[in-house]
């Protein structure tokens, strides 16, 4: 059996098998109505760390299911590699800090794993801000 076979441009029946995709060409606007509120996270409480930088991978925040926001500042003449899991590296990141700059997760954003850093020389700090 062809595959085309498979497609029908109608209501499913009860021989129809697997999922049943029906496309619909829309004709007219479909009028929306409500109320939409977004909030932010707001948090009354942070952690702040200075660890040196080590020259290999770190650990700079473990996993947390309550963190509402993060702020990293490389305070180093170095770049920082910052990876949102496991495991940062020159080529293994998810963000590369200039020296002397900062990341400030958005609110659309907030990354509750382990977040991990790489600093190729063991000189500078990072701050990190943790908001629960």
């Amino acid at each position: 059996m062809a595959l085309n076979s498979y497609y029908k441009n109608a209501e499913p029946v009860s021989t129809d098998f697997g999922m049943i995709v029906r496309l619909v060409t829309p004709t007219t606007a479909i009028p929306v109505t409500g109320t939409i509120i977004i909030t932010d996270p707001t948090s009354n409480t942070s952690a702040i760390t200075y660890p040196a930088a080590t020259g290999a991978n770190q650990t700079l925040l473990a996993a947390n299911a309550n963190r509402k926001g993060l702020v990293i500042v490389n305070d180093s003449g170095n770049v920082l590699y910052v990876k949102l899991g496991v495991t940062a590296s020159a080529s293994s990141y998810t963000y590369r800090l200039a020296p002397n700059s900062n990341l400030d997760l958005p609110n659309s954003l907030i990354w509750t794993g382990q977040v991990d850093a790489f600093m190729s020389a063991a000189s500078g700090n990072i701050a990190v801000t943790e908001l629960t």
